[in-house]
């Protein structure tokens, strides 16, 4: 009966202390790889965070070229049109009837900037562009393209205009009043001078 519960005793013994010897390995173990497992979830979430950034940066870009882009086509095409490329629709050619095209040149261009300093040139630059928006909305005229002294306007077109050559004719004249109330100062008392011409025609 004794050495029974000696052998027992001694059985629970063994147990317990490979038990412990288990215990004690697991806990060494992990405490080895605690720091390992911190040091790795700090640079998952830095990486997160920088990723992110970078993402933001990206889409902060993007909507920056986007919003450059759309501006682009639509001053470079008749609203109609834009929308269309904008939309991604497939642009159909189209035939036009009739319509009128008109180039409007400021005469003496160079001469007047010449003769003013870099401030009154802007000035009278921007007064000059600001005439010529103002009135091509009053009109059913699309401005096509504005390089330096002239402008490229056309009427009948994108949106079909039966008196576009009226709308021309009529935009002309009141660009050409308006223009003379542009102040250039004590060098010219006739302020801006503008002539233009236009062609109409059928198909």
């Amino acid at each position: 009966m004794a050495n029974e519960i000696f052998q027992r005793t001694t059985t629970a013994g063994k147990r317990a202390d490979s038990d412990m010897m288990v215990t004690c390995l697991l806990l060494v173990i992990e405490l080895a790889i605690y720091p390992l497992f911190v040091y790795l979830s700090v640079r998952l979430v830095t990486r997160i965070k920088t990723i992110g950034h970078s993402l933001a940066s990206k889409s902060k870009t993007l909507y920056k070229e986007q919003r450059r882009n759309t501006e682009m086509v639509s001053q470079m095409y008749p609203k109609s049109i834009a929308s269309k490329l904008l939309g991604g629709e497939h642009i159909e050619p189209e035939i036009f009837e009739q319509a009128t095209v008109c180039f409007s040149v400021l005469t003496d261009f160079e001469d007047i900037i010449s003769v003013l300093s870099a401030d009154e040139a802007i000035t009278v630059l921007n007064r000059v562009l600001e005439i010529m928006e103002d009135e091509i909305l009053k009109y059913d005229v699309f401005k096509v393209e504005t390089r330096e002294d002239m402008v490229l306007l056309a009427s009948g077109v994108p949106r079909r205009t039966p008196h576009n050559c009226e709308e021309i004719a009529d935009l002309c004249l009141s660009l050409r009043t308006r223009m003379r109330s542009v102040c250039l100062g004590i060098r010219s008392s006739t302020g801006v001078r503008i002539k233009s011409g236009f062609c109409t025609g059928r198909n």
